[in-house]
Formats: C-alpha cells, sequence, structure tokens
C-alpha cells in the first residue's frame, strides 16, 4: 500500500493536509523549564572552568619551554 492511497483525493482544499499535518506533530503544551542553577552555581562553574584553564595552560607552558630547552641546548651544544 503506497503513501499517497492513505491520503484522501485532494478536491481543491487543502485542509485535510493541514489538519493531518497538525495532528502528526501535535504535542502537550510545553512547560518551562525550571532553572536548576542559581548565580552561585553559574559563578563557581565558572571559576571552576577558569582554574581549569589556567591548570592546562601551565602545563602546556611547561611543555613548550622543556621543549626550547632541548632546542636551545642541541644548537649550543659546546
Amino acid at each position: 500500500m503506497s503513501m499517497v492511497s492513505e491520503f484522501p483525493k485532494l478536491k481543491g482544499s487543502r485542509s485535510w493536509l493541514v489538519r493531518a499535518a497538525r495532528e502528526m506533530f501535535a504535542t502537550a503544551e510545553a512547560q518551562p523549564v525550571a532553572r536548576l542553577e542559581t548565580p552561585e552555581t553559574d559563578r563557581a562553574a565558572r571559576v571552576a572552568d577558569h582554574e581549569e584553564d589556567k591548570r592546562l595552560l601551565s602545563e602546556v607552558e611547561k611543555h613548550d619551554l622543556a621543549m626550547l630547552d632541548r632546542v636551545r641546548s642541541a644548537l649550543y651544544k659546546d
């Protein structure tokens, strides 16, 4: 059975299509989502992210400095 045979024939009006689409996509009225985070928890999350970023940056800087030291020692080996 094809999809076309499931729908009534068009008779100059497409209101059946609109009605069918509304029925197909009908959902219950959405309820507002309660905010679980307060400004204090938002700030704490931002501070934690900032601290993590600083930690990662310092690790990268340490790695870069170690690499530069190896390059310098290789270049200026006496």
